[in-house]
């Protein structure tokens, strides 16, 4: 079983999703927060958002994003893979 505490790079005390607001209630090992994931990806994607941990899979910090949308996601990675390259 995926331990979502160690997984979750949700940096956002206040989100209803993120597993650490509820460590001591719950016990994200035996699934009392297992899908965490599930519903912040839902809750993000009805809001026409992506989850914090995608970019912070690219490398950037929460301070550097705007909107956590799917453009300025796609502006992301293009980023990323430039400097990655050494084009930027």
């Amino acid at each position: 079983m995926i331990d979502v505490m160690k997984l979750c790079t949700c940096d956002n005390p206040e989100c209803e999703n993120n597993p650490r607001r509820c460590a001591d209630a719950c016990d994200t090992q035996a699934g009392g927060h297992e899908l965490s994931c599930t519903s912040c990806v839902a809750t993000n994607l009805e809001c026409n958002s992506l989850p914090r941990c995608f970019f912070h899979k690219l490398g950037f910090k929460s301070e550097e994003i705007n909107t956590w949308t799917f453009e300025e996601f796609a502006m992301k990675v293009m980023e990323s893979t430039l400097r990655e390259k050494g084009l930027a």
